[in-house]
C-alpha cells in the first residue's frame, strides 16, 4: 500500500492544479483580453467576457461529475484521477500556447473556449476523487488528513500570485502583454508531469477494493445516486454554496480595488497572498478542531456567518489597509469551513455511490453557483452597487440552514455504517 505521505500528495495535486489554473486565468484577465478579444471592446465589457469565458470551465464540470464519477464508483478511484489530472494539465498549458486575435481572428476566442470547456470535463471528476483517496484510505483522524487534501486549493492560489508577482517583478508591462502571462499557463505542463508522477504510485482506496471484493460495485452508479439520494444531492448542492466566498477573496475584490485604483499592482498581490496563506492555515486548523459531528457543523455555521458579518463592509469601505484586513478576513470564513464541507459530503453517501455523489454535489455547485459568482455580482453592482455583497450573502444564509437540515434529518450515517462492517 502507498504511504499515507503519496496519498496525501496525490490527492493534493489536482486541486494545486486547478485553482492555480483559475487564479492565473482571472488575475491574467486583462493580458487574455488583449490577445484573444478584439481590441474596440471597452475594459469593462472586455472584464465580463473573459469572466464568461472562465465561466466555461465551471459549466462543464457536472458533465465531468457525471462522467467520471459513474466510472469511478465502478473501475475505481485510481484509474479515473489519472485521467481527469492529464486532461486538466494539458488543457491548462495550451493556453500558453494558443495564437492571438490578430494572428487568427475569431477562431482565438473559439479555441480558448474550447480549452475552458474540456478543463472543466476534466475537473469535474478531479476534486472528488482526490477527496475519497484521503478519505477511503484513512479513518482516523480523517478531518485532519481532508484538511492536507483541502490546502491544495490556497497552495494553488499562492503558487500562481508567486508566479505572477515574479513575472510582473522582472518583466515591463509590455514583455506581460506580449508573452509574459503565457508562461504562468505553460508552467501548468511541469505540475502536470510531477501530479501523474505520484499518482501512479498511488493504490486504490481501501473502502472501494472493500466493496470490491464483497460484489458490492453497482452498474448503473449515476441511476442508483439519483433514484435513492437525489435529497442528500440536493443538501450537498446547497450547503458547498457557502464556499464561494472563496472567489469573493481571489477574485472580486482584489479586481474591484485594483480596478477602482484603491491598491497598485503590487498591494494587489501581497492581499491575495494575505487571503490564501490565512486560508491554508485556517483550513488546516478547521480540519484539526473538527473531529466531531458537532464540531463540523459548528465550523460550518460560523465560517458562513462570519462571511455574512464582512461583505458588506468589505465591498463599501474601500482602503489599502482595509483589503489586506478584509483578504484576512475573509481567508478565516473561508478555510474554517472548508475540510468540514469536504467531511460532511463524504457522509452523505454509500461507498458505491460515493464518487459520483460528491462530484455532483460539488461541481454542480461549482458550476451554477460560485462559478458563475464574479458575472453575477459584477452584473449586479452595474445595476446598484449596494447589490454587490448580496448574493453571496444569500448563499452563505443557505448554507447555514441545510446543515442543520442534514444534521436534524440523520443524513451523515453511510460511512460510519460501512465501518461498523
Amino acid at each position: 500500500m502507498a504511504s499515507l505521505k503519496t496519498v496525501l500528495f496525490s490527492s493534493m495535486v489536482g486541486n494545486i492544479i486547478e485553482w492555480y489554473d483559475v487564479f492565473i486565468f482571472s488575475t491574467g484577465a486583462e493580458y487574455i483580453a488583449k490577445a484573444f478579444l478584439p481590441p474596440k471592446i471597452t475594459p469593462t465589457i472586455a472584464l465580463l467576457d473573459v469572466f464568461l469565458v472562465l465561466a466555461l470551465g465551471f459549466i462543464t464540470r457536472p458533465v465531468g461529475a457525471l462522467i467520471f464519477g459513474n466510472f469511478g464508483d465502478r473501475l475505481g478511484r485510481k484509474r479515473m484521477l489519472i485521467t481527469t489530472l492529464s486532461i486538466t494539465g494539458v488543457s491548462s498549458g495550451l493556453v500558453g500556447l494558443l495564437p492571438t486575435y490578430s494572428q487568427i481572428g475569431i477562431i482565438a476566442i473559439v479555441l480558448l473556449s474550447l480549452l475552458r470547456i474540456i478543463l472543466g470535463v476534466g475537473l469535474g471528476g478531479e476534486w472528488g476523487g482526490g477527496l475519497l483517496l484521503v478519505a477511503e484510505n484513512v479513518f482516523k483522524k480523517d478531518s485532519f488528513y481532508i484538511a492536507f487534501f483541502q490546502l491544495g486549493v490556497s497552495i494553488g492560489l499562492v503558487l500562481g500570485s508567486l508566479v505572477f508577482l515574479g513575472l510582473n517583478s522582472v518583466l515591463p508591462s509590455t514583455a506581460m502583454f506580449d508573452y509574459g502571462w503565457r508562461i504562468a499557463f505553460i508552467l501548468s505542463f511541469l505540475l502536470l508531469m510531477v501530479g501523474i508522477f505520484i499518482r501512479l504510485k498511488t493504490n486504490e482506496t481501501y473502502m472501494f477494493k472493500q466493496i470490491e471484493e464483497k460484489g458490492e460495485i453497482i452498474r448503473t452508479p449515476l441511476s442508483v445516486l439519483f433514484k435513492k439520494f437525489k435529497k442528500n444531492v440536493i443538501m450537498g448542492i446547497l450547503l458547498v454554496g457557502g464556499l464561494a466566498i472563496y472567489f469573493i477573496g481571489s477574485v472580486s475584490i482584489p479586481n474591484l480595488y485594483e480596478f477602482d485604483k484603491i491598491v497598485a499592482s503590487t498591494e494587489y498581490f501581497i492581499g491575495i497572498l494575505t487571503f490564501g496563506l490565512t486560508d491554508i492555515f485556517f483550513v488546516f486548523l478547521g480540519g484539526y478542531l473538527s473531529n466531531s459531528l458537532l464540531k463540523n457543523i459548528l465550523f460550518i455555521m460560523v465560517g458562513n456567518l462570519l462571511g455574512i458579518l464582512i461583505l458588506y463592509p468589505a465591498f463599501l469601505f474601500k482602503t489599502p489597509s482595509l483589503y489586506i484586513l478584509f483578504e484576512f478576513l475573509i481567508g478565516i470564513s473561508h478555510g474554517v469551513m472548508y475540510s468540514p464541507v469536504a467531511l460532511v459530503l463524504t457522509r452523505l453517501f454509500p461507498t458505491n455511490v460515493r464518487y459520483s455523489g460528491v462530484s455532483v454535489a460539488y461541481q454542480f455547485a461549482g458550476a451554477f453557483i460560485g462559478g458563475i459568482e464574479p458575472y453575477i455580482i459584477v452584473y449586479l453592482s452595474s445595476i446598484n452597487y449596494l447589490l454587490y455583497p448580496v448574493y453571496q450573502i444569500l448563499l452563505c444564509i443557505i448554507s447555514i440552514g441545510i446543515i442543520v437540515a442534514i444534521y436534524k434529518l440523520n443524513l451523515l450515517k453511510y460511512f460510519e455504517m460501512e465501518m461498523r462492517k
